[in-house]
């Protein structure tokens, strides 16, 4: 959350206190760590050009059956393949 806060904080600054406001709601989302297999992400890494970063969520919503929601493209795009 704090990467997608800052890229919008860079474009769109007349938002600043806006942004933050919901960053800081974010902060209520409870949040579950699960170990992910690194060799399999690689894998779709290199598979549909996705960083190991997106390659990861993209590993974790297949492996718990759960819908991925992005506004990035290509992973949206990997996403409707795998």
């Amino acid at each position: 959350m704090a990467n997608v806060c800052l890229k919008k904080l860079r474009t769109l600054p007349l938002e600043r206190d806006q942004l933050l406001i919901r960053y800081r709601g974010s902060f209520r989302v409870a949040i579950r760590e699960h170990m992910v297999n690194q060799r399999q992400i690689v894998s779709l890494a290199e598979q549909h050009k996705l960083t190991a970063y997106d390659a990861s969520y993209l590993w974790l919503a297949k492996q718990l059956n759960c819908e991925l929601v992005t506004l990035d493209t290509d992973l949206a795009a990997a996403a409707l393949v795998t």
